[in-house]
C-alpha cells in the first residue's frame, strides 16, 4: 500500500481558494508527524452559519414565578431553529427548559426556582448546526418566598394549639357533666331504695 504526503506550501492556493468555506465547515487534514499532509480523503464536519446572539436578557418576577424574555436576534434571526435557555447557581451550566423552545416564542415561565439563592442566566439561539449565545444575566432570587412558608407554619401551629385547647375545654365540660349526671341517678337511686 503506497501513502503520499504533500506539503502545506503546495496545497496552500488550494486552501485560500476555500477561505470562504471555513466559516461554515471545519476541515480536518490527516499530517505525520512532520506536519506534511498525509493523503486521504479529508473530514469535513458541517458547522453552518451562527445566527446573531438573543438581545435584552431579562428576568422578572411574576405572580406565578419568574419570567425569562428575551428579543430575536438582529443579525440572520430567520436561520434560528429554536431557543435554549441555560442558568447555573455554581460553576456547571445546566439546561433550564424540557424542550425546544420555537423561534416565535421568545419568553419562559419559570416556577421553580430556590428563594435567596443568586441563579445566572443565558439564552442560546440555535441553528442547523451552530449556536450563538446571549449576554449573560445575573438574578437573585428574593428570600422572601421562604418567608412565607415560615409565617404559614407558624401561623398554622398557633391556630392547631387555639384549636386543641378549644376541644380539651370541650372534652372537659362533657366529661364534668357525665360525672354530674351519673351523681344524680346514684342519688335518685338511693332515694327509691329507702322508701
Amino acid at each position: 500500500m503506497k501513502v503520499y504526503y504533500f506539503t502545506m506550501e503546495r496545497h496552500a492556493k488550494i486552501l485560500i481558494g476555500i477561505n470562504d468555506l471555513l466559516a461554515y465547515f471545519d476541515i480536518y487534514f490527516h499530517t505525520d508527524s512532520n506536519g506534511s499532509i498525509v493523503y486521504s480523503p479529508p473530514k469535513i464536519k458541517l458547522k453552518g452559519p451562527k445566527p446573531g446572539p438573543p438581545r435584552n436578557l431579562t428576568v422578572t418576577e411574576v405572580s406565578n414565578g419568574f419570567l425569562i424574555s428575551w428579543q430575536a436576534p438582529l443579525e440572520r434571526a430567520h436561520i434560528v431553529k429554536f431557543y435554549t435557555i441555560k442558568y447555573r447557581t455554581d460553576a456547571q451550566w445546566k439546561t433550564l427548559n424540557r424542550g425546544q423552545i420555537r423561534p416565535e416564542e421568545t419568553q419562559y415561565l419559570v416556577k421553580n426556582l430556590v428563594g435567596g439563592r443568586t441563579y445566572y442566566f443565558r439564552v442560546l439561539a440555535n441553528s442547523e448546526k451552530s449556536y450563538e449565545s446571549s449576554d449573560e444575566v445575573k438574578f437573585p432570587v428574593p428570600a422572601r418566598v421562604k418567608h412565607k412558608a415560615i409565617t404559614a407554619g407558624v401561623v398554622g401551629g398557633i391556630l392547631f394549639f387555639i384549636v386543641a385547647i378549644i376541644l380539651s375545654v370541650c372534652a372537659v365540660k362533657i366529661c364534668n357533666k357525665r360525672k354530674r349526671r351519673k351523681q344524680e341517678k346514684g342519688k335518685t337511686n338511693n332515694d327509691k331504695r329507702t322508701f
